[in-house]
């Protein structure tokens, strides 16, 4: 496991190769339910030793970026790892990704990761999240909600220990005929944060049967409230930079009051949320050391029949 504070931080330098870093070697978000398993990517040092080198000859995972469907995280999530198991990690066994499941003629949808070795088939499904927590002092999941606000955690997470990762569900899944398996294993990859209040002084981790203890956290707070952050160094973060933490020139970044003017001007009602990264000068570079979300005045500007049993 890595934070932000780690030393690989200020060694890896390509976009691509920090992500994949993240993807890999960050903590895991979620906890798995009965009979799961976390899915554990190997040896740690070895992982940062290949990372390095990638970083010094990242033209492979560049090209295979290129070719990611979607811009979507959930997809380049899924993309990156995918990247690692055929190319980078234990290539004994042999993988398929993203397979179609029916069953009686109905689309279940599709089993994110299978691996067969040894006799042995892994099954693995894949998330990353980011949620933040609108009571995050009441101890439970269901105060934790995506920036817009039509995923929530504890949905997310039954929906996932009892569809995608029911053991079942593969039991009409189109293998190839050669991949006779004699045991079947669970396992569940997630990544992510949780995003406290940061006007709230007491709050609680919600429910640990659902979260892993050591999970990613940063702040949020309301727009009208944005004269409480830190001083400093801050970066306003587009969608496709929430995963790696940042390494950044100064010229990108702006103080707080800059920073303010900008989250004014675009955090009017009913806008999405948006998500930045407080900065610290290092040798004449800027890394990140907190991840913060500041969403509108009037958030979650939803009702509870909205989003009700939403798990995207």
């Amino acid at each position: 496991m890595i934070t932000a504070s780690s030393p690989l931080w200020r060694k890896l330098q390509h976009p691509l190769v920090r992500d994949l870093a993240w993807c890999l070697l960050s903590p895991d978000l979620m906890a798995p339910g009965a009979g799961c398993d976390t899915f554990n990517p190997g040896q740690q040092q070895a992982i940062a030793e290949q990372l390095l080198d990638l970083d010094h000859n990242p033209q492979p995972l560049e090209h295979w970026m290129e070719q990611c469907p979607s811009r979507r995280l959930g997809l380049i999530f899924e993309h990156l790892w995918q990247f690692w198991w055929r190319h980078c990690g234990d290539t004994r066994g042999e993988w398929v990704f993203n397979l179609q499941l029916h069953q009686h003629g109905r689309t279940l949808g599709e089993a994110d990761a299978l691996c067969w070795r040894n006799n042995e088939l892994l099954h693995t499904e894949l998330a990353v999240k980011f949620y933040l927590g609108l009571d995050a002092g009441s101890g439970t999941a269901a105060g934790w909600y995506g920036p817009e606000v039509r995923d929530r955690l504890d949905l997310k997470w039954h929906h996932l220990m009892e569809r995608q990762l029911a053991p079942e569900r593969l039991d009409s899944a189109p293998l190839p005929p050669h991949w006779q398996a004699l045991k079947v294993r669970s396992a569940l990859l997630s990544r992510g944060r949780l995003f406290y209040p940061l006007l709230q002084e007491r709050f609680q981790t919600p429910d640990q049967q659902l979260l892993m203890p050591n999970h990613d956290r940063g702040f949020w707070l309301r727009c009208g409230d944005l004269q409480q952050l830190p001083e400093g160094h801050w970066q306003l973060l587009q969608r496709r930079q929430w995963l790696a933490p940042l390494r950044s020139a100064k010229s990108h970044l702006l103080d707080k009051q800059q920073l303010i003017g900008v989250l004014q001007s675009q955090l009017t009602l009913d806008a999405r949320p948006l998500q930045l990264a407080q900065m610290q000068q290092e040798n004449g570079e800027y890394f990140e050391v907190r991840r913060y979300f500041a969403v509108p005045d009037n958030w979650p500007a939803i009702t509870g029949a909205e989003f009700r049993g939403h798990t995207n």
